[in-house]
């Protein structure tokens, strides 16, 4: 006797429900002036970024701004995860800009 088994792969979507929760993050930014050569503006921030599922997030961290010390990062922005996972974000260290996710390191938070 043969059996014969199907199944039914589902394909993932992408959209702002598929990322939620918390994940550490770490983003160096270097802005430079309209040559391209000379950098102007140097940042970091470390921390958590809480995804809610519905295209806003929260962030606990810290910020280094040149080589002033560092002070504490929290606020709030916005995200999009568009086809294919490309995400987009408002920029929690530089305020009015917004960043492809290839500008980030991300790590789900294990609970």
């Amino acid at each position: 006797m043969m059996l014969a088994f199907a199944g039914i792969t589902l394909a993932q979507v992408s959209n702002n429900a598929s990322l939620t929760g918390q994940y550490y993050f770490r983003q160096v930014l270097l802005v430079t002036d309209s040559s391209g050569t000379n950098v102007v503006d140097t940042r970091s921030g470390w921390g958590t970024l809480n995804f809610d599922g519905n295209g806003a997030f929260t962030i606990n961290g810290q910020q280094l701004v040149g080589t002033a010390a560092p002070v504490a990062l929290t606020g709030s922005g916005t995200y999009a995860v568009k086809a294919g996972g490309f995400t987009t974000l408002s920029n929690p260290v530089r305020a009015g800009t917004t960043v492809a996710e290839t500008y980030w390191y991300f790590r789900r938070r294990l609970s």
